[in-house]
């Protein structure tokens, strides 16, 4: 017996397994703690962008409850201004701030409209108005009731069901105006707390591309035909509480699953490719795109029109598990 063989076989032992699964809880701790959001020695603009989207979607949420509270949210309101305040001079957080804005006036509105006044209310009526005008959709609350037809729902079923991995690509790079459409299309996902913590490199490049599949061991076999590649990231900044530990990969799961539709949306085909690798391995792949350790591969996702000869696996799905009570 071979010593690969030997040790692929000591490696699928119980105790090496369960030993195995304790370094890699223990190395993605460690990455949660060095790039994270919830540990900042110091003010941190990334964090501060995250937390104005955290707070903002607070009071958006108390906002539409069926019985809004008045003068609710003291405190989430109070944090969400000092962190407002903090980021003025950063220019990367002038969006969110623009959401925070307009979410501020929305919670004034809705007290000057119910009658009430509080010098607190008052005060970030103040507040809003020195800041530079903002469109006031960006943030606050609307009616809204589902109304989807029964053609449009047709549509969206037939949409979902009829999406495949592909794994046979025909030549050539996709429109990038296209990709940017389904991902734009994608940044629609629900996330923790509105934070939208995903972002995505497209990657066309064929060096590149060769460089990034060569880190990905599922696309053997059909890696020639792909000339189409997007990494998933999360920006672990965004996530600001410890107990927060596993939300990148879930943020960054429902953006992807959203991608690969919005893609299918648009005659381009897909395939996950899982990324489920070491953080030696996650670290090549930060390092090789040569972006901020902060963002963290969660999946990358080939995709490209299918070629003439195309075939894809039509294995039946499992009935869901479903619990009702």
């Amino acid at each position: 017996m071979s010593l690969k063989s030997t040790l692929n076989r000591l490696r699928r032992t119980r105790p090496v397994r369960i030993a195995l699964c304790w370094v890699k809880a223990i190395r993605w701790c460690r990455y949660y703690v060095q790039h994270s959001g919830a540990f900042p020695r110091s003010y941190n603009a990334t964090a501060s962008r995250a937390w104005i989207m955290r707070e903002a979607h607070t009071v958006e949420k108390g906002l539409s409850l069926p019985q809004v509270r008045r003068f609710f949210g003291k405190a989430k309101t109070d944090h969400l201004r000092r962190e407002m305040t903090a980021s003025l001079a950063i220019p990367g957080n002038a969006p969110a701030i623009a959401v925070g804005q307009s979410v501020l006036a929305s919670y004034v509105d809705w007290h000057r409209d119910q009658g009430a006044t509080d010098p607190v209310v008052d005060n970030i009526a103040a507040e809003v108005a020195g800041y530079e005008a903002s469109r006031p959709d960006l943030g606050g609350t609307i009616p809204n009731r589902p109304d989807v037809s029964d053609d449009e729902r047709a549509l969206y079923d037939r949409l979902v069901s009829t999406r495949r991995s592909v794994r046979n690509y025909a030549p050539g790079p996709v429109d990038p105006a296209l990709l940017q459409e389904a991902i734009e299309l994608a940044n629609l996902s629900p996330s923790v707390c509105n934070r939208q913590p995903w972002a995505v490199a497209v990657v066309q490049d064929p060096d590149m591309l060769r460089r990034m599949l060569s880190l990905q061991a599922g696309n053997k076999g059909f890696d020639h035909t792909i000339h189409n590649l997007l990494v998933v990231l999360a920006d672990t900044t965004a996530f600001v509480e410890e107990y927060e530990l596993f939300e990148p990969f879930v943020d960054a799961g429902i953006f992807s699953g959203a991608l690969v539709n919005a893609l299918n949306a648009r005659n381009i085909g897909s395939c996950c490719l899982n990324l489920c690798v070491s953080h030696k391995m996650a670290r090549k792949v930060i390092g090789a795109l040569g972006i901020d350790p902060r963002f963290y591969p969660v999946m990358m996702i080939s995709c490209g029109p299918a070629a003439e000869d195309c075939t894809v696996p039509i294995s039946a799905r499992l009935q869901a598990q479903t619990f009702h009570f």
